[in-house]
């Protein structure tokens, strides 16, 4: 035979196992079961969370829950939409109130040019009297 024949045997002699192995085996066995139990009800947890929400939204059997936040929601919407309104309303009459005021800032300036040469006419006069 050859050395690879000769380890193959060595390597799949039976043994027997070590002192304590059964109890071993079966503590793991039991550890696994519980740990399994355990998933099992927080699935069944999480599924009863799921129906409770599902229920919410059961066209058949609307919760007061789900009306009063609908409720809630549109009374919210409905005050956001007045709150925009009213501030496009500010800024439209700021700028408004900006665009007169450049208005009257350009009248002003034409017409303190035109009394400007209306006094410099009427100096003018006074210097000069033969000047008519």
């Amino acid at each position: 035979m050859s050395r690879f024949d000769d380890e193959l045997k060595v390597a799949l002699r039976s043994e027997e196992p070590s002192a304590g192995f059964t109890e071993r085996l079966m503590a793991r066995v039991d550890d696994l079961q519980s740990t399994r139990q355990q998933n099992n009800q927080k699935i069944r947890e999480k599924r009863s969370v799921l129906r409770m929400i599902l229920e919410l939204f059961n066209p058949g059997q609307v919760s007061w829950a789900m009306a009063s936040a609908l409720a809630g929601l549109m009374v919210f919407s409905a005050f956001g939409v007045i709150r925009y309104r009213e501030n496009q309303r500010l800024m439209l009459e700021a700028a408004q109130g900006e665009a007169a005021k450049e208005q009257l800032i350009f009248a002003m300036k034409i017409a303190s040019e035109k009394l400007n040469v209306a006094q410099k006419r009427v100096q003018a006069t006074v210097d000069h009297p033969s000047v008519r």
